[in-house]
């Protein structure tokens, strides 16, 4: 039986490529909390600029501190992996882990974070959008796995194969003690 898995990161750090990789590669299904916030900031403003997105998320965060995340999740199908693509906060984190999902953290590179940001057409303000709450919330947050991507494709695939074999191995060992 495969774990469910929730990726964190800062935008541009790969945690949307973790989670295609996990998709395509190992039959997980993709639960996308940004997604539903680009679509609503698409619909009411005509911008997924990170200001704007940044902007509603607080909004809604006032509202339901695990909007995004819950609302994803209600959608997610019964009885198949999921990868979470991106958790943000701390309620996030609390609601997975208390979901007995596996944190991973993807992290790159800023420069490199900020390249991919631009080569996407993503208006990112570094000064600005680089240090809201949705970037830094989790910076030091407890993680099960950390992926370092530094922009090798084949470099990053390993180190997701690694984290899944160690994610396994833990999940056999609990099986063997639990009988």
């Amino acid at each position: 039986m495969a774990q469910h898995v929730a990726l964190s990161g800062r935008s541009g750090s790969g945690k949307t490529e973790v989670a295609s990789y996990l998709e395509r590669g190992h039959g997980y299904v993709r639960v996308s909390t940004g997604h539903l916030c680009r679509r609503l900031c698409r619909d009411l403003f005509t911008s997924e600029s990170k200001t704007v997105m940044n902007a509603v998320t607080d909004a809604m965060r006032a509202i339901q501190p695990d909007v995004w995340l819950a609302a994803a999740l209600r959608h997610a199908p019964a009885g198949q992996p999921l990868v979470v693509d991106s958790m943000r906060f701390h309620e996030d984190h609390q609601l997975v882990r208390d979901g007995g999902y596996e944190l991973w953290r993807v992290e790159a590179p800023q420069e490199l974070r900020w390249e991919r940001l631009r080569r996407r057409g993503q208006e990112f303000n570094a000064a600005r959008d680089d240090n809201a709450v949705a970037e830094v919330e989790l910076d030091g947050a407890t993680h099960d796995r950390l992926i370092i991507n530094a922009g090798c494709l084949p470099d990053l695939w390993k180190q997701v194969e690694a984290a899944l074999q160690s994610m396994h191995t833990a999940l056999e060992a609990r099986a063997g003690t639990a009988r």
